[in-house]
């Protein structure tokens, strides 16, 4: 995007956690080197003190719990994003198809957003193989699977949880490239799918 001369240097990110590079967070390092601006969402509120510690003073973090409900509330001022990154161990996908179908919705109608994002990074679930297509739809009621000892969301199952999430490669590489984003990276647990720019 720099080298295109596209970038906005704006990004999106849903569920940052406590924002530290050394807990998993791909945007630490990123957000200082580059400058870059935006708003990060993060559903709990005991990380967002120290989330805001790792991040340069143009990009905001807020509490809130993002959905596929109210996304586009928080997405729809940013103005065009270079980057929007998922890690919320649920329903990515879904909350990022609603992201680009209002964004398109918006530009149809000749509103103020002119373009989709140019980069979608999200946990992508790699326990469903290709060819098969899997996703996790969002659920109003689910906010995590209780642990019955102790009813702390945080102690639950991983392999249970992860088993559940997002959505499987096949799913995402068909669904984003409707919307002309196509595959172009698979790390770990995560992909990166790109607009192309002419």
């Amino acid at each position: 995007l720099l080298n295109a001369g596209k970038a906005t240097r704006t990004v999106l990110q849903i569920g940052v956690n406590d924002g530290a590079g050394a807990s998993g967070d791909p945007l630490e390092y990123l957000s200082k080197e580059l400058g870059l601006t935006g708003l990060g969402l993060e559903g709990d509120a005991d990380f967002i003190e120290t989330a805001r510690l790792h991040r340069p003073p143009g990009f905001r973090v807020e509490q809130a719990f993002a959905t596929p409900d109210n996304i586009w509330g928080y997405a729809r001022d940013l103005g065009p994003l270079d980057l929007v990154v998922v890690d919320i161990d649920s329903f990515e996908c879904e909350l990022l198809e609603a992201l680009l179908d209002s964004a398109q919705k918006e530009i149809d109608v000749g509103g103020t957003t002119t373009e989709l994002p140019a980069l979608l990074f999200f946990e992508s679930n790699t326990v469903v193989p290709p060819p098969f297509k899997f996703s996790r739809g969002y659920v109003a009621t689910f906010r995590g699977l209780l642990s019955a000892d102790t009813g702390d969301p945080r102690t639950q199952d991983q392999f249970q949880q992860l088993s559940t999430t997002s959505c499987s490669l096949s799913y995402a590489v068909e669904a984003f490239g409707q919307k002309g984003l196509r595959p172009a990276l698979l790390w770990i647990r995560c992909a990166l799918h790109a607009q192309r720019f002419a």
